[in-house]
Parts: structure tokens; C-alpha cells; sequence
């Protein structure tokens, strides 16, 4: 069974990634998108061409990550391509921050740090050769950013420090970090995923 995993497939760039991707790889037999909201992956899923699995729950919570390991053991799928799009920032200093919301800064580093680590060793078993991986990271992680301070440290982590090991160096599969400025134009926002997919399976 050839798949695409899509996290953080509920909004904004992971969203569009699920949207795409079918039109590029014309022969997946579905496509496993994940996020915490289930009633937005139900609404996706219905428009997509291919089938969906939805895996609805929190990348950063030990439990759910074992209910996806248990699928990928009990099914032993192809992955085709693994995209990590899940990540959220807050802007603000890191003081002002602490103090309206304190558990958000370490909540950033689990997600967009670890549960990208997770989610990119958990799959890394099921890709073969072809398979492409793509981190969606940001701009951000290559400029000071003193009202973004943590969320551009783990960003900067994805191109800058985890790549570097990333556990498929030495394997035939194509590896890809983007980085990334939001768009507030839609149909740029579009472009930019469509050119995104095309490079990486080239």
C-alpha cells in the first residue's frame, strides 16, 4: 500500500499539502493526514481524490504517537512521501509570553522539535527507495528574532541542526527542508506548495 503522511493537515500549509499532493503522485492508495482537529480532517478528506485515513490527536502526546506506530507495524505501508507540517509560534518576548501563557514556549519546542523527530523516525522504517521527506521549516530560523525568539530556535533546528543527522542520509531517499514565509496572498500560498512538491520529487 503506497501512502503520503500529511501532519499538521488540518489548516494552513499541511492543508494544502493534502490537497496537492494527490495530483502529483497519481498512484497512492491513500493518504494519512494528521492533526488534533478531527472535525476539519473529516471536511478534507471529503474532498480529496485518493482515500484518507485520519489519525486525529496531539503529535506531542506519547499515546497517540503509539497509536500510529501501532498502524504503521499492523500495516507496513510504503511511504511515498512524509511531510512534517505541524507547528504552531507565539510573537512576544519570551517574558511576555511566560507571563500570558506559560506552558506555550515548551509546547513550541515539543512540537515543532520533537514531535518532528518522532514523527520522521517512526516513518522512517516504511520509506524505500524514491520515498522524499519534506520538513516544512521557516525563515525565521535564519535571522535574530527577538518577538519570536523560541519559535525561530526550533525552526532553526530543523535545517540547521537536525538534517545534518537526520536518520536517512545514507539511504536512497530524498530529503527536503523548505523554508518558508506565510503568505497572505492565497493563490501564492498555492504556488509555493505546488513548487515545493515539484522540487522535491524531482
Amino acid at each position: 500500500m503506497k501512502i503520503a503522511v500529511i501532519t499538521g493537515a488540518s489548516s494552513g500549509m499541511g492543508r494544502e499539502f493534502v490537497r496537492q499532493i494527490p495530483h502529483f503522485y497519481m498512484n497512492l492508495d491513500e493518504l494519512w493526514i494528521i492533526s488534533r482537529r478531527k472535525d476539519r480532517l473529516e471536511a478534507i478528506a471529503k474532498t480529496c481524490s485518493v482515500p484518507v485515513r485520519i489519525f486525529a490527536g496531539d503529535l506531542t502526546d506519547s499515546m497517540f504517537l503509539q497509536t500510529v506506530k501501532d498502524t504503521l507495524q499492523r500495516l507496513r505501508p510504503d511511504i511515498r512521501m512524509l511531510v512534517n507540517a505541524a507547528g504552531f509560534g507565539k510573537s512576544g518576548t519570551v517574558l511576555d509570553i511566560a507571563k500570558e501563557e506559560w506552558p506555550a514556549q515548551s509546547e513550541m519546542v515539543r512540537l515543532n522539535c520533537e514531535a518532528l523527530t518522532n514523527m520522521t523516525l517512526l516513518c522512517a522504517p516504511y520509506l524505500s527507495q524514491g520515498s522524499r521527506i519534506l520538513q516544512i521549516a521557516s525563515a525565521a530560523a535564519f535571522a535574530p528574532q527577538p518577538q519570536f525568539a523560541v519559535y525561530a530556535a526550533t525552526k532553526s533546528y530543523v535545517p540547521v541542526s537536525y538534517t545534518h543527522s537526520e536518520p536517512t542520509r545514507r539511504t536512497p531517499i530524498s530529503y527536503a527542508v523548505f523554508c518558508l514565509k506565510k503568505k497572505k496572498n492565497y493563490k501564492t500560498s498555492l504556488y509555493v506548495i505546488s513548487c515545493c512538491i515539484t522540487i522535491a520529487i524531482r
